[in-house]
């Protein structure tokens, strides 16, 4: 797909945020319904403020699931060096593998300015979790490389999972009418009461193989998964 990209106007107004004769070499790819669609207010603030600092980039909003990572893929095919992602830790994968799908060597740079309910990615690289603070890494942070791990055809920032956590989430998608915590804790209470002996796996690894029954695969390319510090990697 193509998509014409723009500087966004003064009043941010939604009917015409993605037409422009100006294309700049930033986009940012905002997703007004991260963190269960509560994060427009923050697409806003983070829009005002860059602009304010002077920050020249044309805006381009996901509006369905999987359009953020189309919107990575027309941004690189088009050329641009750099892309800010506002939103959590699900439009940071899509748009990530939207840019995988272009099959090139060389990528835009990725920014992330948090807007999820858990964010857990930015939260590994120590992004702050303060809007204006994130906003402010952005023009004054560094560049580090990090590694994407693959499952099957896709690609992940931080972890993949099979079984216990993988189910809670799955489940968890269908909570929407409720709060933070209780989206996850009825989950997994439910899980945790369904569940007898875990899932059948086997695992191989360099130089071994597990099989038997397991409650939790994860594979992280992080330190960290969740609020939680489990994976063992040297320094």
């Amino acid at each position: 797909m193509s998509v014409r990209l723009r500087n966004p106007p003064s009043d941010y107004r939604r009917s015409d945020r993605l037409h422009s004769e100006i294309v700049c070499s930033t986009t940012i790819i905002a997703n007004e319904n991260a963190n269960w669609g509560s994060s427009r207010r923050k697409v806003r603030q983070a829009v005002e403020f860059l602009r304010r600092q002077g920050f020249p980039f044309s805006l381009a909003v996901a509006e369905y699931p999987g359009h953020a990572g189309e919107l990575a893929t027309a941004a690189a095919v088009g050329g641009i060096d750099t892309i800010l992602v506002i939103g959590g830790d699900g439009t940071v994968n899509e748009v990530v593998n939207g840019l995988l799908k272009t099959g090139r060597d060389r990528l835009p740079r990725i920014g992330i300015i948090p807007a999820g309910s858990s964010n857990d990615f930015s939260k590994s690289l120590g992004i702050p979790q303060h809007l204006r603070e994130a906003c402010r890494t952005i023009l004054n942070g560094r560049i580090r490389d990090v590694d994407i791990g693959q499952a099957g055809p896709y690609g992940f920032c931080s972890a993949s999972c099979l079984g216990y956590f993988a189910e809670v989430a799955a489940r968890s998608l269908q909570m929407r009418g409720y709060g933070r915590s209780l989206r996850y804790v009825l989950p997994a209470l439910g899980v945790i009461r369904e569940m007898t002996t875990g899932w059948e796996m086997t695992v191989r690894t360099d130089g071994r193989t597990f099989q038997g029954a397991y409650a939790v695969l994860l594979v992280a390319t992080r330190r960290a998964s969740g609020d939680s510090r489990c994976f063992p990697f040297p320094a």
